[in-house]
C-alpha cells in the first residue's frame, strides 16, 4: 500500500489526537475513580428510607388556617373544594357557613373534624356516608343518596339539640 505524504500526515495527526484523548480519559478515570467509590459507599449508607403512604392530608395546616376545620387523612378521592364549584358535597355548619368537597373516582374517604355540622347536600356520588360524634360521646351515622339534602348533627330531630362534630365522609359511585 502506497501512502503519500498528505495521507500519512493526516493519519499521524489522527493517531496522535486519539492517543492524547485516550490519555486524558484514562487519567481522568484514574483520578476520579477512588472518589466515586468513596462517595458511592457513603451514599449507600445514607439513603433515605422508602416512601410509605401515610394518607395524611397535604395542606391540612392551610385548610385549618383558611377555613377553620381540621382535615386529617384521606385517600385523595375527597378533597377540599371551592363552594362555587359545581357538583360538590356541601356540609353546613352553625355560624361558619358551608364546607365543600370535590369527589373523584369510584369511592373515597376522608377523616376530619368539622364542628357544629348540621346539614349535608350531597353531590352526584351514589352514596355518601357520614359519621359524627358529640362531646357527650353520642354518635350519628348517615347514608345519604345522591343529590339530596339531609339534616345532620343538632339539626336531626333525634339529637336532642346537642352539637356534633363531623369526623368521617365516605362516598361511592
Amino acid at each position: 500500500m502506497n501512502l503519500n505524504f498528505s495521507q500519512t500526515g493526516r493519519l499521524s495527526r489522527v493517531l496522535v489526537g486519539a492517543a492524547a484523548l485516550g490519555a486524558v480519559v484514562a487519567t481522568s478515570l484514574a483520578l476520579t475513580s477512588p472518589a466515586v467509590a468513596t462517595q458511592s459507599g457513603v451514599a449507600a449508607d445514607e439513603r433515605p428510607p422508602h416512601a410509605v403512604e401515610d394518607f395524611n392530608y397535604p395542606g391540612a395546616d392551610r385548610v385549618l388556617a383558611e377555613q377553620g376545620f381540621e382535615v386529617r387523612r384521606g385517600d385523595g378521592h375527597i378533597v377540599v373544594a371551592d363552594c362555587a364549584t359545581e357538583d360538590v358535597l356541601r356540609i353546613s355548619t352553625y355560624g361558619d357557613g358551608f364546607k365543600c368537597f370535590r369527589t373523584t373516582g369510584d369511592s373515597g374517604w376522608i377523616t376530619l373534624a368539622i364542628d357544629r355540622a348540621n346539614g349535608v347536600r350531597t353531590n352526584s356520588a351514589t352514596s355518601t356516608h357520614l359519621e359524627l360524634t358529640s362531646e357527650s360521646g353520642d354518635e350519628q351515622v348517615y347514608d345519604v343518596a345522591a343529590n339530596d339534602w339531609e339534616a345532620i348533627g343538632s339539626s336531626d330531630q333525634d339529637s336532642g339539640g346537642e352539637d356534633f362534630t363531623l369526623l368521617e365522609i365516605r362516598v361511592t359511585r
